[in-house]
């Protein structure tokens, strides 16, 4: 902070009194404000002509530099989810544009943010610039981006109608551990890893999986082939006397 100034008529030299309006110990120097919070009011004098003037007031008011809040809805996303952030209302806001997503507007109090993809686990900071009053402040936050699980299905073996086949599925998680996975109705035994195909028919398999943060993977699928039974050959029945030469069924079939 600068030291006070004050204008004195021509000839005519100031005297400071502090923040006294009445007493207080002169002086020629000009007093510099505390740093602190809150109005003050200092007084100064003139002398002309060897006649000193009455104390003339210079009220000095000190703003704090502004502390934004920054309220997160949801500070854990996935790819392309969005939530919403604000802060207090301020005559101008300005978010800092960053890498791991996008926001709808970068000057609005309380804009929505959309997350961008990211193939592991990523925190990004997010900083807010106010200005009120001319005083200025900003404050960060930070915002974790997770990856979009992905899942496989191994190939079904092609089995005879009336077999088995089973798929194995393999996903790819962060974090690896506590997400729900659904299997479609036409198989059995199900566990996270693995099912059973038992149908007489071919058919299609499908998986589906949301890790514990809620990001959810593309549906896996793939296609179980069931070989029909083929018919009984037809036969034709014989007769032969005994004592003649023998000959392979394969004649009649």
């Amino acid at each position: 902070v600068d030291a006070l100034t004050a204008t004195a008529s021509a000839g005519g030299t100031l005297t400071w009194y502090g923040t006294s309006a009445a007493g207080g110990n002169p002086s020629a120097s000009a007093p510099t404000p505390l740093i602190s919070d809150g109005t003050s009011t200092y007084y100064v004098s003139q002398t002309v002509n060897g006649c000193e003037s009455e104390r003339a007031p210079l009220t000095v008011t000190i703003k704090a530099g502004l502390e934004p809040a920054i309220n997160i809805v949801k500070n854990e996303l996935c790819p392309g989810e969005t939530t919403k952030i604000s802060t207090q209302d301020f005559e101008t806001v300005t978010w800092k544009d960053l890498s791991g997503g996008t926001y709808n507007d970068l000057t609005l109090k309380a804009p929505t943010f959309t997350a961008g993809n990211v193939t592991q686990t990523k925190t990004y900071e997010i900083q807010v610039d106010v200005e009120s009053n001319g005083c200025t402040g900003s404050n960060t936050a930070e915002i974790t981006v997770y990856p979009t699980p992905i899942v496989e299905l191994s190939d079904p073996a092609a089995v005879c109608s009336g077999e088995s086949t089973s798929l194995t599925a393999t996903v790819t998680s962060t974090p690896s551990t506590g997400g729900t996975y659904t299997w479609s109705t036409n198989v059995s035994g199900t566990s996270e890893t693995s099912a059973t195909y038992g149908e007489t028919e071919s058919g299609t398999v499908t998986y589906d999986y949301m890790s514990v943060k809620g990001c959810k993977a593309a549906q896996a699928s793939k296609e179980v082939t069931i070989k029909p039974t083929p018919s009984a050959p037809t036969t034709v029945s014989f007769s032969k006397c005994l004592n003649t030469s023998s000959e392979s069924l394969d004649n009649y079939v």
